[in-house]
């Protein structure tokens, strides 16, 4: 049942603003001319056919309205995009097409751009992943006085869409108008904003109802972290983090979230509080540049300067990237970029990033870093495409000496690298942590090789080191990212994390976790590979793949 039906008349009764009846003649239609562009027909068709009702809000004049319809008419609400008649085969050589494929993430947009003066949509842009439409935008423009228009309208197919419009009519019309639709249905999209003392950290989520529980689904760039929350007696909801000692404990208020984040790797007391809302429908902005690149990056804590490389990516207002240090890097953070000031975050189960700063040319000025409500340092950066880092396989030195331990795995059992399934074999020696996000990477890079090589001769054996000495507290936490990793190789209990070098004497200069020893057949170090640069960096993951495998067959061969 349509709980309330309503339309917007412009000033003067002029203009039907919203509610339009969609006026095209099907008989004409011709094949349309452009691949990639949603057909909002079918849209409407396929929506018609779904049960899901619309919240919508209206602002125009300084007022607000907001409405719920539970039985939407698709073909009145989508009016304004049937309207646009912009796939058509007149329009076939009207416009310019650009592609742009994605090196951070798996992200395809496609824009048109008007190469006419005449031409009613100025400029449309598509956002796909995977082939699934994720945005469609369009900017129309009319100019003929004493009438002007500017209207911007997006579209997700997902989640809803949103208009908005400026119109003016010379002494009678001067109206700003934005309407934004979002589908009521079980799985939404929030932002969870973290308190970081200083400013919130944002992380989008999508919340999914199963029965009394939820499914939380964390989206940054490509990567998606999906955790179960169980409802509890209370009514409030707890999610225990997969691989990292961290819950989530939220209750739905409304349409708002209150929740803590707990990390128990940093004491029992350590908790972040947040606060989440339906994220709105925005607008890709396609006007927005400056960021993607590649840029050389210091980051200050008092006296302490370290170097990094930010590499950024942009779609409309979106930026996708990551920073990479000679240690690691800092996974998939994802963000916004607004004027010269923008934010990218992450949330990989563990740590909360936010990085914000400003553009000034080729500069990033005034940039704050926080991790969490316990982090927060300074950084600054150059554009530079040429950046590098240090050599990894050149950071971490070694004796010369065959390396020798007798630890317990998290299965029950004591290995040796004098165990016969150890002999003759090329050994992965990998320095993690349970506690260690790029740890957790380089793991499912191995387990992913493991297949391929094992039956040529290969061994990975992780030796983990925790916060604390052995204890069966410490064996719980190794146990616990062992299992949620499905790690077919053993995980063993090497020790503290202050106990790398009794553990491994022959190791020099140790500064990272990851840190990756390859031993060959003989059982002599062949090489020692500082850190891991994980799937957010692009093509630095892609060129570690390569040499890594590459060097394996080599061992293998020999």
């Amino acid at each position: 049942m349509k709980r309330y039906s309503f339309f917007i008349v412009c000033t003067g009764a002029l203009f039907l603003i919203l509610s339009l009846p969609a006026c095209f003649d099907s008989s004409k239609k011709q094949p349309a001319p452009f691949v990639k562009l949603p057909d909002y027909q079918k849209v409407i068709d396929s929506l018609s056919r779904e049960n899901i009702s619309i919240q919508k809000s209206v602002r125009t004049s300084g007022e607000v309205s907001e409405v719920i319809i539970d039985e939407p008419n698709w073909k009145s609400e989508l009016a304004l995009f049937l309207e646009l008649d912009f796939n058509t085969s007149g329009n076939k050589d009207n416009y310019k097409i650009e592609d742009k494929k994605g090196t951070l993430v798996n992200l395809f947009q496609r824009s048109y751009t008007a190469l006419k003066e005449g031409q009613k949509v100025k400029k449309a842009i598509v956002l796909y992943r995977d082939d699934k439409l994720i945005c469609a935008e369009y900017f129309i423009q009319k100019n003929d006085y004493p009438y002007s228009m500017e209207k911007k309208l997006t579209f997700y197919p997902s989640r809803g869409f949103r208009a908005s419009w400026i119109q003016k009519l010379d002494g009678l019309i001067d109206e700003e108008v934005d309407v934004e639709v979002r589908w009521i249905q079980d799985t939404v999209l929030q932002v969870w904003n973290f308190d970081a003392k200083t400013e919130f950290t944002p992380i989008r989520v999508n919340t999914s109802k199963q029965g009394s529980n939820e499914i939380l689904t964390f989206t940054q760039g490509d990567e998606q972290i999906a955790v179960l929350a169980e409802s509890t007696a209370n009514g409030s909801m707890v999610a225990t983090l997969p691989v990292f000692q961290s819950t989530l404990t939220y209750m739905h208020e409304g349409m708002q979230t209150k929740g803590i984040f707990r990390d128990e790797y940093r004491g029992e007391n350590y908790q972040v509080f947040f606060s989440g809302y339906p994220a709105k429908i925005n607008f890709m902005d396609l006007s927005a540049s400056g960021i993607e690149g590649r840029w050389d990056v210091e980051i200050i804590r008092g006296e302490e300067r370290s170097r990094a490389i930010g590499l950024f990516e942009q779609f409309g207002k979106r930026v996708y990237g990551t920073f990479l240090t000679k240690t690691g890097d800092y996974r998939f953070l994802e963000g916004e970029l607004v004027g010269d000031s923008f934010y990218v975050s992450g949330f990989d189960g563990r740590h909360l990033y936010r990085f914000t700063g400003i553009l000034k040319g080729d500069s990033i000025v005034r940039g704050s870093y926080a991790s969490g409500n316990h982090f927060l340092a300074e950084w600054v950066a150059k554009r530079n495409d040429g950046a590098q880092l240090e050599d990894p396989t050149s950071l971490t030195q070694h004796q010369g000496h065959q390396i020798s331990f007798s630890l317990e795995g998290v299965d029950g059992k004591t290995y040796t690298l004098q165990d016969e399934r150890f002999q003759n074999k090329v050994i992965l020696l990998q320095i993690m942590g349970s506690w260690c996000p790029n740890c957790m990477d380089e793991s499912m890079y191995f387990r992913e090789i493991y297949p391929e090589f094992h039956d040529q001769g290969l061994e990975i054996i992780a030796l983990g080191f925790e916060h604390r000495a052995k204890s069966e507290a410490s064996l719980k936490k190794l146990r616990k990212a062992s299992d949620d990793l499905e790690l077919p190789y053993p995980v063993l209990f090497a020790g503290s994390t202050k106990e790398v070098k009794e553990v491994l004497p022959q190791i020099e200069n140790f500064m990272s976790f990851p840190t990756t020893i390859f031993i060959d057949r003989k059982g002599k170090i062949r090489r020692i590979h500082t850190g891991f640069s994980g799937p957010s960096t692009g093509k630095f993951y892609a060129e570690y793949k390569e040499d890594t495998e590459s060097f394996i067959r080599e061992l293998l061969s020999e």
